[in-house]
């Protein structure tokens, strides 16, 4: 999918997370407490990457999970962010 079409299909704030690195913020995410139950996607792609019986609590404000449905796939990216409410690594699935 081009980034011209990426645009029309993502919010801003999903295209900057998705396609440049961005973060949303912490305790006003959609996901972050969201107790139903079901498969995570990856919003271009589709693919399955998370199991809501696999998420938990991790104080951060962000969905977290203690494994991916499948490791073939996932990149891990340890960076330290810093917040207002919030400092600490995170690891991001690209």
């Amino acid at each position: 999918m081009s980034q011209k079409e990426l645009k029309k299909k993502l919010s801003p704030l999903q295209y900057e997370v998705t396609q440049k690195g961005g973060t949303e913020r912490p305790f006003r995410n959609e996901y972050w407490n969201n107790k139903g139950e079901g498969i995570y996607v990856d919003i271009v792609s589709g693919e399955p990457l998370f199991s809501s019986t696999d998420k938990y609590d991790s104080g951060t404000g962000w969905p977290s999970f203690t494994k991916p449905i499948e490791l073939e796939g996932v990149v891990e990216k340890q960076e330290m962010l810093q917040d207002f409410s919030y400092q600490g690594a995170v690891l991001r699935v690209y």
